[in-house]
């Protein structure tokens, strides 16, 4: 027996929350999301208690809506630079949660010291407690070069500026991972 994430059930309180919980683990920033964030213009409380779960930690939600605040704001840079480094804690998490290593051992035979598991590896395998599809969506999103890559090309500055839309990716992922729960198979 083994346990696997899947789409939860979460009861939404709120705007947001219904709003996230609604777009679920949809692969595109679900509407009813944007709509809520844009028109109803809920405070940053509001904003945080969407997100926080158990997979995503309260700072990580705090954070989660600073971002959201700053996209808001026309800020996507700014809202890219704290959601990176918190989406891959957020995945750390949620590997550690189900189980998978995020950390590699020294290797005494070699001079290879030991240390944190890339965040490409962390996704490789994490395809044994969630969709394929969801696996697929988040490498290409954040890691495939041969694809958006976006936290690897924000964090390894390989770019000045980021898009609008890629920054709505990295909202939907939170979103995703925010709609995520633990089952046994």
């Amino acid at each position: 027996m083994y346990t696997r994430w899947a789409a939860g059930d979460r009861g939404a309180d709120g705007v947001v929350a219904r709003a996230v919980a609604f777009g679920g683990p949809t692969l595109i920033v679900g509407p009813a999301l944007l709509e809520a964030l844009l028109r109803y213009e809920p405070d940053w409380d509001e904003i945080r208690s969407a997100f926080e779960t158990e997979v995503i930690e309260g700072v990580v939600a705090q954070n989660v809506a600073h971002a959201i605040v700053l996209w808001r704001d026309g800020e996507w840079n700014l809202a890219t630079s704290l959601l990176v480094p918190y989406l891959e804690r957020a995945i750390r998490r949620l590997a550690r949660l189900a189980g998978r290593p995020v950390t590699r051992d020294a290797d005494p035979a070699s001079i290879r010291l030991g240390g944190v598991l890339t965040l490409g590896s962390l996704l490789t395998q994490l395809d044994v407690v969630l969709d394929e599809s969801v696996v697929f969506f988040l490498r290409s999103a954040l890691t495939d070069q041969l694809s958006l890559n976006i936290r690897n090309r924000w964090a390894h500055g390989l770019i000045d500026e980021i898009s609008e839309a890629e920054v709505l990716v990295l909202i939907q992922i939170f979103s995703l991972l925010t709609n995520l729960s633990l089952v046994s198979d």
